[in-house]
C-alpha cells in the first residue's frame, strides 16, 4: 500500500503508541523497582477476617436450621393426624379414600425419611466435633466435617419433604374435585 494513504498512516501510529507505552512502562518499572521489591519482601499483614469465624456462624445457622425442621416435622406430624381423622370421617360417609389413603401413607414415609435425616444432624451439632462448648472453633478439620455432615442433612431434609408435600397436597386436591359439591375440606 501506498506510504501516504490511511492505513499505512494508521499502523505507523500505533506502532509509535506501543512504543511510547512500553517506554512508560518501563520508567515506571526503573522508578517504582525498589519499593515493589521491599513490598513483596516485607509483608504487612493485611487484616482479615479470623479463620474459624465463618465456621462457628455456620454452626449457629445449623442450629437455627435444625430448630426448624423439628417445627416442620411437628407440624407434617399433625396434618396426617388431622388428616387420618378427616379420611376416617370420610370413609363413614361411604365415599372413596384409597387416593388420599395412598398420599397420606407416601407422606408418613418421606416424614420418618426426614425424621432420619433430622436425628443425623443434631447427633452432628450435638457433638460439635471441631468446636469449643462456647461454640468456638478448636480443630479447624473437625468443626469443617461436623458443620458439612449437618448441612448435607438438612440439605437432604429439604429434597425429601418438597416433593411429599406437593404430592399430598395435590392429592387432596384431586380428591377435593372427585368430590366437588359435596362437604368436604
Amino acid at each position: 500500500m501506498a506510504p501516504g494513504t490511511f492505513r499505512g498512516r494508521m499502523s505507523r501510529h500505533v506502532r509509535l503508541g506501543l512504543v511510547a507505552g512500553v517506554l512508560i512502562c518501563a520508567a515506571l518499572v526503573a522508578a517504582l523497582g525498589p519499593t515493589l521489591t521491599a513490598s513483596a519482601a516485607d509483608p504487612t499483614p493485611v487484616p482479615t477476617q479470623v479463620p474459624g469465624a465463618r465456621l462457628e456462624k455456620l454452626l449457629q445457622r445449623e442450629r437455627n436450621v435444625l430448630a426448624y425442621e423439628q417445627l416442620r416435622l411437628s407440624l407434617a406430624n399433625s396434618v396426617v393426624k388431622a388428616l387420618e381423622d378427616f379420611i376416617a370421617d370420610q370413609k363413614s360417609q361411604g365415599k372413596n379414600t384409597s387416593a388420599l389413603d395412598e398420599g397420606v401413607a407416601a407422606f408418613r414415609a418421606a416424614i420418618a425419611s426426614a425424621q432420619s435425616l433430622h436425628d443425623t444432624a443434631k447427633t452432628a451439632l450435638d457433638g460439635k466435633a471441631g468446636f469449643n462448648a462456647d461454640g468456638t472453633v478448636a480443630d479447624f478439620s473437625q468443626a469443617r466435617e461436623t458443620v458439612k455432615t449437618a448441612g448435607k442433612a438438612e440439605r437432604d431434609f429439604q429434597r425429601t419433604m418438597r416433593p411429599a408435600r406437593a404430592s399430598l397436597w395435590q392429592a387432596l386436591k384431586n380428591y377435593r374435585m372427585a368430590n366437588k359439591g359435596q362437604r368436604s375440606i
